[in-house]
């Protein structure tokens, strides 16, 4: 299948993170999903596809439908990275129309630092 700028745009406002990593992008099937107990809640980061080490998981745990606010997805990335070093979590709003990427970046000889972009259903470019 030939990529395809309209498919990528209405997967990301769909949060179809599966069809964009798999279909889209040739990434592989992924692992098994992960439950973290954080602060004693129980929060569910979904595998969505892997690449050569690197796994997508997505999160959309709040009872209210909203993101976390960035201690608690700093929290949720803490725990994470010591079980997959590697990888990035999508954290996606109940009503799908916001995400936040995060991901910590890696560079010889700097810190490691964490990085977030944030999307709305409907953004251009």
């Amino acid at each position: 299948m030939e990529f395809s700028k309209q498919r990528v745009k209405k997967h990301l406002d769909d949060a179809n993170f599966n069809a964009l990593f798999i279909e889209e992008l040739g990434w592989d099937k992924p692992p098994a999903s992960e439950i973290l107990v954080i602060e004693g809640q129980n929060i569910k980061l979904d595998a969505v596809a892997e690449k050569r080490g690197l796994v997508v998981f997505t999160c959309s745990h709040e009872k209210d439908g909203k993101i976390p606010d960035s201690n608690l997805r700093r929290k949720i990335d803490n725990a994470l990275a010591k079980l997959v070093r590697e990888h990035l979590i999508v954290f996606v709003s109940a009503n799908k129309s916001r995400q936040e990427w995060q991901w910590i970046r890696r560079e010889p000889g700097k810190t490691a630092a964490l990085r977030t972009e944030s999307f709305q259903k409907g953004q251009t470019g």
